[in-house]
């Protein structure tokens, strides 16, 4: 059963829809990064839900294909030891 996972920016890494925008700009196609999921339904939220947060990629996925987007999230050299795959288990507010 498909969960929903986002892409968590480490220490001071910061990224929006375009790619990384700090420490360095760098492009990354987020398309590429979620290739091939069954149905992953991407879309930008704010992190945990909080209006003050930068918005992250939200997107569903089994347990298999997120660790397929963390592997690439790994290998992409914009993102390499600035991003990893989290588990979004904030409560959504309405």
């Amino acid at each position: 059963m498909p969960r929903q996972y986002y892409i968590h920016a480490t220490g001071s890494t910061c990224y929006d829809r375009t790619g990384v925008t700090f420490p360095v700009k760098e492009s990354v196609d987020w398309n590429v990064i979620l290739e091939g999921l069954k149905a992953p339904a991407p879309r930008w939220e704010p992190q945990f839900g909080w209006n003050n947060q930068p918005e992250v990629l939200v997107f569903s996925a089994s347990n298999e294909e997120s660790d397929l987007v963390d592997q690439r999230v790994f290998d992409h050299p914009a993102l390499k030891n600035r991003a990893f795959v989290k588990r979004r288990d904030w409560r959504k507010r309405k």
